[in-house]
């Protein structure tokens, strides 16, 4: 879809600084333009709005290092490795 998206601008010919994304969900479409426009994006949902403007407003990974002196692990480490019971399992829906 990305490709396709991209294409139809190319064949347009469209011109402009702006790329509106108004139901952003996972953020790829906006992640995809934010090195070429200033974005405006939208969700209804809450949690796509939190982690877009995690995505959009980080041009590079956050170390983390208050994490990693509290935990003694790597961030990523942690989750990835984590075992998650039923209660856990809805992170993003109960943050």
């Amino acid at each position: 879809m990305l490709n396709n998206i991209e294409k139809f601008i190319d064949d347009l010919n469209l011109q402009g600084s702006v790329f509106c994304d108004l139901f952003v969900g996972s953020c790829s479409v906006a992640d995809r333009f934010k090195d070429r426009y200033s974005l405006i994006c939208n969700d209804t949902l809450e949690s796509s709005c939190v982690i877009t403007r995690a995505k959009i407003n980080n041009s590079e990974t956050p170390s983390f290092a208050k994490f990693k002196e509290c935990y003694g692990v790597d961030i990523f480490d942690y989750f990835t490795q984590k075992e998650y019971d039923y209660e856990e399992s809805h992170f993003i829906w109960m943050n």
